[in-house]
């Protein structure tokens, strides 16, 4: 038995992958974190640790995973009723991704630094984007049934 997916859900869920590819690399290639630029924090003991933004971008690599797994999901469960439960996922995922980036991780104390001048602006940028995605995916009617 085979299934007709809609245009528009693969549209949306191309969107998703892309959100979450964007999501998982930024921190590393489109907008670096200081651990990126060589910078880390020296502990009493000399040791080297990354600094907060380095964490914050080892988190939104896996939340971005999970955005791409949404998106894939859709793919193989295009109906209307997964595609609602996976726009309300969907949307509690970018919540956590802002969280992360703003207030649960965060990034570095100091203003000056890459990664609170772009790496955290571009990640609330692109949470926002994925919530309105699964506000899309929630709100949207087609013509398949569940």
């Amino acid at each position: 038995m085979t299934q007709k997916i809609e245009r528009r859900t693969l549209l949306i869920a191309a969107v998703l992958i892309i959100l979450g590819t964007l999501t998982a690399i930024t921190g590393w290639y489109i907008f670096p974190v200081c651990e990126m630029e060589g910078k880390y924090v020296e502990t009493k003991s000399g040791k080297l640790l990354p600094m907060p933004c380095g964490y914050t971008a080892r988190a939104e690599t896996a939340i971005g995973a999970l955005v791409i797994l949404a998106g894939v999901t859709l793919i193989a469960l295009p109906k209307r009723d997964a595609r609602r439960a996976l726009g309300i996922m969907v949307i509690g995922i970018a919540v956590a991704a802002a969280l992360i980036a703003t207030v649960i991780i965060g990034m570095c104390a100091a203003p000056t630094h890459t990664c609170r001048i772009a790496t955290q602006p571009a990640l609330i940028f692109l949470s926002g984007i994925t919530i309105i995605t699964g506000i899309y995916m929630i709100i949207t009617r087609d013509g398949t049934s569940s």
